[in-house]
């Protein structure tokens, strides 16, 4: 697992990245709107395609670090070596599949804001300041520090995954327990499983809880929602 001090630094780059990613963005969408000839439905394709890889190349890193150093970090607490080339591809994989969907969604929920924005601003003859505010939301500090905190408790969780998943390999049995961090007591979805044991586990060892309180289902590895800070503690069935 990674420190407290680790996860903090982790993200907190990766917030600045996402939020120098989105002030590009958001400076070009208000350019490209007030230098538009005609109405405008969207931003063009070329807009989006720059969007989508300015922030995958924001993300790409903080991600890799924290799935590696999570794992590296578990691996250490045990005192269990495996071979970290499998590791490595694991988190290779990870950042190349989860985050096309994570970016391409981050993309498309943006683009709904845009189009909807765009159709008021010229329906009803707004200024492009009133344009900006609108959209502003999207491409804030705010919003970078959400996907932040959330995607750094993600792929620490999964790194853990990735180790435990090869250390389950050679046979050994592993319990995981849900730890839920202080600003994450208070929550009513994650302070009903602070110290539970999983309820069960997939056949690579994937844990899921079912939640003391019905309404809420059953929760797999952290997060639980935006922000979520949790974590899992793995222990060595003995």
């Amino acid at each position: 697992m990674i420190t407290d001090e680790q996860r903090s630094e982790y993200e907190r780059k990766l917030a600045r990245r996402v939020a120098r990613a989105f002030g590009v963005s958001y400076r070009e969408a208000l350019e490209i709107v007030d230098k538009a000839a005609g109405q405008l439905a969207d931003l063009p394709g070329e807009y989006w395609d720059d969007y989508t890889a300015r922030l995958s190349q924001a993300i790409r890193d903080p991600l890799m670090g924290s799935y590696t150093d999570s794992a590296d970090g578990l691996l250490s607490t045990l005192g269990i070596g495996v071979d970290w080339t499998l590791i490595n591809q694991d988190a290779i994989d990870y950042i190349t599949n989860y985050m096309y969907g994570m970016v391409g969604g981050i993309t498309e929920r943006t683009a709904r804001v845009i189009r909807k924005a765009l159709a008021a601003y010229y329906r009803d003859g707004l200024t492009l300041d009133e344009l900006a505010t609108m959209i502003g939301k999207s491409f804030s500090a705010s919003r970078a520090e959400a996907i932040a905190v959330t995607e750094i408790t993600r792929s620490s969780a999964e790194g853990e995954m990735s180790a435990v998943k090869h250390i389950m390999a050679n046979g050994v049995v592993m319990v995981a327990t849900w730890m839920t961090t202080n600003d994450d007591l208070v929550c009513p979805l994650c302070g009903p499983l602070n110290g539970l044991d999983a309820d069960s586990y997939t056949a690579d060892g994937r844990p899921s809880w079912i939640h003391p309180n019905g309404s809420y289902g059953i929760i797999g590895l952290p997060p639980a929602h935006v922000r979520c800070r949790c974590a899992v503690q793995w222990r060595i069935v003995t």
